[in-house]
Formats: structure tokens, sequence, C-alpha cells
């Protein structure tokens, strides 16, 4: 009996166990603000940006599948992943865009 209840915590434990590692935060965030065209920076990388006026939030963006010049100006809403190793020394966070709607 013992050997039962030890085998179906075990069980349970594991399963609970596996239910936690879904929960593993990712690099992809969901951010809105207005899209800019970006110019000459500190920084040197990204395309474009992201004002976030609600949380003052600026972050330095590219895209490899969206046309970010047709969203210059825009109040949009975007999905994106970190790019690894940013932001540089006084630089933003550095942002892949994944996917944009107004």
């Amino acid at each position: 009996m013992k050997t039962k209840i030890f085998t179906l915590l075990f069980c349970l434990m594991a399963l609970w166990s596996c239910e936690k590692q879904k929960e593993i935060p990712t690099n992809e965030l969901v951010l809105s603000g207005i899209i800019s065209q970006q110019g000459i920076t500190t920084y040197q990388y990204g395309t474009h940006t992201i004002d976030c006026t609600d949380s003052e939030i600026y972050c330095a963006l590219e895209s490899k599948t969206i046309n970010l010049n047709d969203y210059v100006s825009k109040k949009v809403t975007i999905k994106a992943v970190k790019v690894p190793g940013y932001p540089l020394e006084d630089g933003p966070e550095y942002l892949e865009v994944k996917a944009i709607w107004q």
C-alpha cells in the first residue's frame, strides 16, 4: 500500500514538474507605440524605433519579414523577440519584429 501511495505521489510530482517547465518565460514581447525610422545613432543597430509613450520604453527594431516603413508615424502593436547580445552600452533593447498590427 505504501509503495502505491509513494508511486502515485512521485507521478503527480513529475507531472507538476513538467507543467512548470512549460511556463519558462520566452524572450517574446508585445509592445504598443509609435514607429519611427531610425536616423544616425550612437548605438548603430536597428532600422526603426518604437516609442511606447505609455510606459516610457524605447526600443530599436528590425524585421526580416515586415516592411517597417509601412508603419512609420503610426501607433501599432508589435510582437517581437529580443536580439541576443543587446542592448549595447547606453543603447536601447534591440528587437526583431515578428508581427505587427494597428
